[in-house]
């Protein structure tokens, strides 16, 4: 079945580039809320497959994968054209790859790095796809709407899980932190369009959306970081240009978040009336020890997709005191940069702070230096959700998932798109009007003379 998946998909590639082809500003739009939609759906009508599987590998990925998400971004980059040079744009991701592949031969099991390598590869590719479907003009936007209906979907599930009586709700997602991450490029952006008056209806279903996963989630890290989120938004959005309707909005906001801080209590008194949260933090530092003493001994890493079983086999996980659990011994350290620097070294931690925060500080300047432009609320909204998402990673290990990493992609590549196109409007001479020549006046006629 899998093998007839891939060849549907990679037939419906040439359809893709014609209809791109022929009509590019017309269709563009519609693939690019197709890529904000997939990673939201991937998991709900099983849009990936894997080829090489390993499912009893304790880490992910599991195998060599391919989604939808990948034959769509071949179908953008071959039905679409521009000017800029795509690989200098994502020349991060670009470095990252070699590192990780730099990595592999550090591993025990080095087709699991390959794994993970080639995971990274897809990654690209969707990040470089972004950048170019955001040469026209509403295809930003369009993915962003791609996200909203997504996370929409996601809502759906989580208030019928969270109904059914679970303490935190995942959605279609493999856990709840998932959840509340991938929420996280919603609510900013949803936010952002609130702030500009622009698709108002859109945002606000979105910006609704993701404040009840957040709530469901139950998660600590998910709903404090969203409340920093929306204030740190708020505050430099009208830094960058101050209205009325601004500060009417971030004062509803900030009121929505007064109204709903005892159901956010609430739901973490019923989580921890199950769930010892002492005990989870002390599991936390244990894994943080473990992955610290990994770093000591291998310096240059233990290969990518090897963390788990590296620091149990190493004994490191023992010695550190991480508990006989599923939930410890079976997963990876709960912080990203560390789990990164533990399986590929010093140079693939640089590297990967150099996929967060190059297009993040990029996004920031971008948006200060086109403040006119209505997009710029836009690479805002951006530039906080990869903020928030790379502080949230200090609190877990979910960075290795490919979707996280396809959103932070497509987040990232669709700013750095719309910062290029802003810049080379504004380059672009201004059409001046031809001096018309002055029309000759008529002679001044001489004065009659008076009989008298």
């Amino acid at each position: 079945m899998k093998y007839i998946l891939l060849l549907i998909w990679a037939g419906l590639v040439p359809v893709v580039v014609s209809y791109l082809k022929t009509q590019p500003a017309k269709y563009a739009k519609w693939a690019a809320f197709a890529m904000g939609i997939i990673p939201f759906i991937t998991g709900t009508f099983h849009l990936y497959v894997a080829p090489i599987a390993w499912p009893a590998w304790p880490q992910f990925p599991k195998g060599m994968e391919i989604s939808a998400l990948d034959f769509l971004a071949i179908a953008i980059l071959i039905g679409t054209t521009s000017k800029v040079k795509t690989l200098r744009q994502i020349w991060p991701w670009l470095a990252y790859f070699a590192a990780v592949v730099i990595a592999i031969p550090q591993g025990e099991v080095k087709m699991a790095g390959f794994f993970y390598a080639w995971q990274i590869a897809r990654v690209a590719l969707v990040c470089a796809a972004a950048i170019r479907i955001a040469a026209y003009a509403d295809a930003p936007e369009s993915m962003v709407k791609g996200i909203f209906a997504g996370l929409i979907f996601q809502a759906m599930f989580a208030i019928s899980q969270s109904a059914s009586g679970a303490a935190q709700a995942s959605g279609e997602f493999s856990s709840p932190n998932l959840l509340g991450m991938m929420a996280h490029f919603a609510i900013f952006p949803a936010f952002a369009l609130l702030l500009a008056r622009k698709d108002t209806g859109w945002a606000l279903a979105a910006f609704i959306a993701a404040v009840v996963v957040d709530l469901l989630t139950a998660s600590r890290a998910t709903m404090g970081l969203a409340a920093i989120g929306l204030a740190l938004l708020g505050v430099v959005s009208i830094m960058k240009s101050s209205t009325t309707w601004k500060f009417g909005i971030v004062g509803a906001g900030a009121l929505m978040v007064a109204a709903v801080s005892p159901f956010a209590i609430g739901a973490i008194q019923d989580r921890q009336a199950t769930n010892n949260s002492e005990s989870s933090d002390a599991q936390r530092e244990a894994m943080k020890d473990a992955a610290r003493m990994i770093i000591a001994d291998h310096p240059f890493g233990v290969g990518p997709d090897q963390y788990v079983v590296v620091s149990n086999m190493g004994g490191y996980s023992a010695r550190a005191g991480v508990g006989w659990m599923s939930a410890t011994r079976g997963t990876s350290v709960h912080e990203s940069y560390l789990l990164v620097w533990a399986e590929t070294g010093l140079l693939g931690l640089i590297t990967f702070l150099m996929v967060l925060f190059r297009p993040m500080i990029g996004t920031y300047r971008a948006a200060f230096r086109f403040r006119k432009e209505f997009e710029s609320e836009l690479l805002l909204g951006f530039a906080v959700a990869t903020t928030i998402v790379a502080i949230h990673l200090l609190y877990e290990w979910l960075w290795i998932m490919f979707l996280l990493q396809y959103t932070f992609a497509m987040t990232t590549g669709v700013a750095i798109g719309i910062a290029i196109r802003l810049a080379s409007r504004s380059k672009a001479p201004a059409v001046r009007k031809e001096a018309r020549p002055a029309e000759p006046r008529p002679p001044l006629e001489e004065p009659v003379p008076s009989p008298n």
